[in-house]
């Protein structure tokens, strides 16, 4: 009997080790896959891509993109243009202009007493227009004895981000509303406008708008904020007095290609430092009045 025994237990035993075996043969290649892998993690491996291949650009954002085909709206088919004064506009309550002062006042963009003269001066004499890319246009003449038939505020808005992308605001001389603090607005606009993950905004050098302007070359994106003097004349739909010297301030963001900018420094290397900066101060105080035109583009 135990001779039948260790007959049957030999070919077991050999079952027994074989599955072993094999079990232990089917884990190596599992095991040198694990092996290689952990290798290729230790490795240093250089990148695929440049560091800044994933920084965002102008197109990454709607914006920028949407600006561009505005800054070329004279030659696409079929554009409707916006109104820009008030016998080519609608009346509208004040509200929705309200809405956009507040808004820049509470971005920091808007200086408060700026703000807060907009504020009051706006009333029902406010119009609103709008063309075929949504860009809508915002105008709003005074309400006071002082102010009466003179433009106060005008600001288009870009309807799908509801952000504003220009506006013309102007006082009387003697209201005593302080100067703008350019870069303190640039920067605040910047963020209002969801700009800030843009790395190359600076001071276009060589332009007249190096100390009161903000480019970035990859959005191909301007900003900008200018104040000053100008001669103005009461809109001819409002019975109200002669000309006036009136403050302004303006602020916009616009779409231009880095070669313009390139442009605007040669221009300046040709003739020289003041080619921009005294013929333009001359020209604001002296205009007549086109605040349509400054704030809409």
């Amino acid at each position: 009997m135990n001779k039948w025994k260790k007959w049957f237990a030999r070919p077991a035993a050999a079952v027994l080790c074989t599955g072993v075996l094999a079990l232990a043969l089917s884990a190596v290649p599992a095991l040198t896959l694990w092996l290689g892998d952990a290798g290729l993690l230790a490795q240093p491996h250089a990148r695929t891509q440049k560091a800044g291949a994933l920084a965002l650009t102008g197109e990454d954002m709607y914006l920028t993109r949407v600006l561009k085909k505005y800054s070329r709206r004279g030659s696409l088919s079929g554009y409707q243009r916006a109104g820009t004064s008030p016998d080519s506009m609608y009346y509208v309550e004040p509200d929705g202009l309200l809405f956009h002062v507040e808004e820049l006042a509470s971005a920091g963009v808007l200086p408060e007493e700026w703000a807060a003269y907009f504020m009051d001066q706006i009333g029902l004499s406010t119009y609103q227009s709008e063309d075929s890319l949504g860009f809508v246009n915002y105008i709003s003449y005074g309400r006071r004895d002082e102010n009466l038939g003179y433009y106060i505020i005008g600001v288009t808005v870009e309807s799908q981000s509801q952000k504003v992308v220009g506006l013309w605001g102007t006082a009387e001389e003697w209201a005593g509303l302080p100067e703008p603090d350019a870069p303190a607005v640039l920067a605040a606009y910047k963020t209002y406008l969801g700009m800030d993950s843009l790395a190359d905004w600076a001071g276009p050098e060589g332009t007249k708008y190096a100390e009161n302007g903000l480019y970035s070359a990859s959005a191909g994106l301007l900003l900008a904020c200018q104040s000053g003097f100008y001669v103005a004349y009461p809109d001819y739909t409002f019975e109200a007095g002669g000309d006036q010297q009136r403050m302004y301030f303006s602020l916009s963001a616009a779409s231009v290609e880095e070669s313009t900018v390139r442009g605007w420094q040669e221009y300046q290397r040709s003739f020289g430092a003041g080619a921009f900066g005294q013929a333009d101060a001359d020209t604001a105080r002296l205009q007549e009045e086109q605040p349509e035109e400054e704030a809409m583009g």
